[in-house]
């Protein structure tokens, strides 16, 4: 009986297909354990990629201000060579039989308005704008720095002014070239009297002639793009 019995146990069991093992597993999904290991992987993931685009938007924005910062830096360094070099300009073409003929109701021109003089905080000079104020006229302009800003201001020149402007020294425009600056410095290079050798001068005295070299440099403190020193030459 035990014989005839296993017989027919082997029998069923050589018929009956194969079982799946792993069919049980993966009907039941994912454990507990499986499930929360998923989730944390996720939440890693999600958490690196947000600081990744925060760190990407701050990289941006803060070239974006450096760019900009710069294109004022260069805006402002053309702006102050191109008028400090029409300097001689307006010195060569200025004599004394000018100075003496009646001029938009002005007995004469003023001498003080074709000087070129400056300290080491500010620079006061006469030259032509070609642009913006109309028919190459000369203006007298003032570089200087007032809170932390580096200021040009003009007025037409006496010389050159119609009668209205000519009746009034003030200063008729301003703006703002640069702001944030700390500290502004000007040096000139040159001789300050007929018989001196050149050097460098903290201070230009109103004398007839005009320095070689104008030295402006500007500290804009450390977190901000720094000013190139910037050299201008007077071609006389």
């Amino acid at each position: 009986m035990t014989v005839f019995s296993d017989n027919i146990i082997r029998r069923e069991a050589a018929q009956s297909p194969p079982r799946d093992l792993n069919r049980g597993r993966g009907d039941a999904g994912l454990t507990l354990v499986e499930l929360i290991v998923v989730l944390s992987l996720l939440g890693l993931i999600t958490l690196l990629l947000t600081q990744e685009l925060r760190f990407g938007a701050r990289v941006w924005e803060t070239v974006a201000s450096g760019s900009k910062e710069l294109e004022r830096i260069i805006f402002t360094q053309n702006f102050l060579r191109t008028q400090i070099e029409l300097a001689p300009f307006t010195q060569n073409n200025f004599d004394e039989e000018q100075a003496q003929q009646p001029l938009a109701g002005t007995e004469h021109a003023s001498q003080e308005d074709q000087s070129f003089r400056g300290s080491a905080q500010s620079l006061q000079f006469s030259a032509p704008w070609m642009v913006g104020l109309g028919q190459g006229r000369i203006f007298v302009f003032e570089l200087s720095k007032r809170g932390d800003d580096l200021l040009v201001r003009w007025r037409p020149s006496t010389w050159s002014a119609s009668v209205a402007d000519a009746e009034s020294q003030e200063f008729v425009g301003e703006r703002v070239l640069i702001s944030g600056v700390e500290q502004v410095r000007f040096r000139y290079f040159g001789r300050v009297a007929e018989d001196g050798a050149p050097a460098w001068h903290e201070a230009w005295p109103a004398v007839p002639w005009l320095p070689d070299l104008v030295e402006i440099d500007v500290e804009l403190g450390t977190s901000r793009h720094p000013w190139p020193l910037l050299v201008v030459e007077l071609y006389k």
